[in-house]
């Protein structure tokens, strides 16, 4: 899909979009690669950038996986401008050289900026953090707790600089810190009465979150999908998003129709094009009469 003819160019102009992704233990029982998750969040950052927004992504820009499918797509359509953010937690750069963290930093161009995080979730420029390496500031070992705090912190922070998030995959399984990452970042954005458009078509938590927030009973799945989902302190966390979203639901421009098509396919056009359109109908109603 190189362009998307179904909203205007600047439908999503102004809009952050969080972008929560990661491999699921699901894929091969869904006769499902890597590839095929890679090739929708392809297919949702390049929608993304030709309708005018930008992405935010909680990471590292590695030379493979999710952070350079990101990095292809923001070149060829971003328009030069600056359309996607990677926030690194602690837990990602914390190890590196400055030569490294400096290195990546200029890579990412003028499309893309690199934002580093602190512990506690605040940003530092990579300058800020040669001076917190070189005074001793800047741990360069973290706990397995402050791991997992570091990464709670991200997506706070992620939360607070959007306004939607989309879910796709994720890890139930193996996961650090007191619950699944993107069932975290779900309960953020629910709590931040942000939109959340989530993809349950390659499993994982995204599938979790999807049959918490009654958008799809996943009839359509295997047995014993998603893998993890029973363990007890998955079912702890997605028992909580449900409670949460009962309180702060909100409109996310998608009909119920819509929600429980986007929970159930894996194709990334349709995927692209369910998110995008219900962004703009969510930013329209914000904004009405708006540009």
């Amino acid at each position: 899909m190189s362009k998307n003819p179904l909203v205007s160019r600047d439908a999503l102009k102004g809009l952050h979009i969080a972008l929560s992704v990661s491999n699921s233990s699901d894929l091969s029982q869904l006769g499902l690669t890597e590839a095929h998750c890679e090739q929708a969040v392809a297919e949702i950052a390049r929608a993304v950038f030709l309708a005018g927004g930008s992405i935010t992504y909680g990471g590292w820009p590695r030379a493979e996986g999710f952070t350079q499918v990101l990095l292809d797509e923001v070149l060829k359509y971003s328009d030069n401008r600056q359309a996607l953010t990677i926030c690194a937690p602690l837990s990602e750069h914390a190890t590196m050289s400055d030569a490294d963290v400096d290195a990546m930093d200029r890579r990412l161009g003028t499309s893309a900026e690199l934002v580093l995080l602190g512990l506690d979730g605040q940003p530092m420029t990579v300058l800020e953090r040669e001076k917190a390496r070189q005074e001793g500031e800047l741990p360069a070992e973290l706990s397995a707790q402050d791991r997992a705090a570091a990464l709670s912190a991200m997506r706070t922070h992620v939360t607070a600089e959007t306004d939607a998030r989309v879910l796709v995959g994720g890890k139930l399984l193996g996961f650090q810190g007191a619950m699944p990452g993107i069932v975290e970042e779900a309960l953020c954005s629910v709590a931040a009465d942000q939109p959340l458009y989530v993809s349950a078509g390659f499993g994982g938590a995204a599938a979790a979150v999807v049959r918490a927030l009654g958008h799809d009973d996943l009839a359509w799945a295997p047995d014993g999908f998603p893998a993890g989902s029973d363990d007890d302190e998955v079912a702890e966390a997605l028992a909580a998003l449900t409670e949460q979203a009962r309180h702060d639901a909100g409109d996310d421009g998608l009909s119920e129709h819509d929600r429980r098509q986007l929970s159930a396919t894996h194709r990334p056009g349709t995927i692209a094009t369910l998110v995008v359109q219900g962004l703009a109908r969510w930013s329209s109603a914000r904004h009405p009469g708006g540009s």
